[in-house]
């Protein structure tokens, strides 16, 4: 076989077993998941993909770079608009939720990170995340007469912090029935952008 064909039939039997082994992690855990498991539903030999990874924890790293949500959720970000701060971090939040809300799997993998590894393998990943994120931040800076005097990199952390949090509520909200009609996301960044403690001109009657 040339060597282009074998390559091209490297990368899709990497593929294969990439994602085999995220739907995998998701439904059973990372611990719980087995390489044999995992070589089944690629439909590989046992032995083959040990021609691509040398452990199971190397196909979980390549399984987080593949299905993290920040990758996912960065590009987005980046092509978010509006004419004011608030009007930006809006669209942002709507953004984020949407692509968060179309891929919840991404929620999954990241409570195996925090639960399963102690969040060890992040490092690695904000090699690339956080050039992307200076995006974010230069954007943000530009409305920067809009803002108050808080140092940007907390900001985005609260905010990134705020909308992650939000998507666990929401999944707790829709188990138990709670209420459909309110625009919980709408509420959710009114409070970011002005908090809970009303102005005097605000106070409640």
């Amino acid at each position: 076989m040339p060597a282009k064909r074998r390559s091209a039939a490297s990368q899709e039997t990497r593929t294969a077993i990439v994602t085999a082994a995220h739907q995998l992690f998701v439904e059973r855990g990372y611990h719980a998941t087995s390489m044999r498991r995992i070589a089944a539903r690629a439909q590989v030999a046992l032995g083959g993909i040990y021609n691509h990874f040398d452990s199971k924890e190397a196909i979980y790293v390549a399984v987080l770079e593949a299905y993290n949500p920040y990758s996912l959720v960065l590009p987005s970000l980046r092509a978010a608009g509006g004419a004011t701060a608030e009007a930006y971090l809006r669209d942002v939040a709507d953004k984020m939720v949407g692509l968060l809300r179309d891929r919840p799997t991404t929620l999954h993998l990241m409570f195996i990170e925090m639960v399963e590894f102690d969040a060890r393998h992040l490092p690695h990943l904000a090699e690339t995340i956080l050039p992307q994120m200076a995006d974010v931040l230069a954007r943000l800076q530009e409305f920067s007469p809009e803002l108050r005097p808080v140092p940007l990199p907390a900001m985005v952390r609260a905010f990134f912090g705020l909308m992650v949090s939000y998507m666990f509520t929401e999944i707790v909200f829709r188990a138990i029935g709670g209420n459909e009609d309110m625009d919980w996301l709408g509420h959710t960044i009114d409070i970011f952008l002005n908090g809970v403690i009303a102005r005097p001109t605000e106070a409640r009657s």
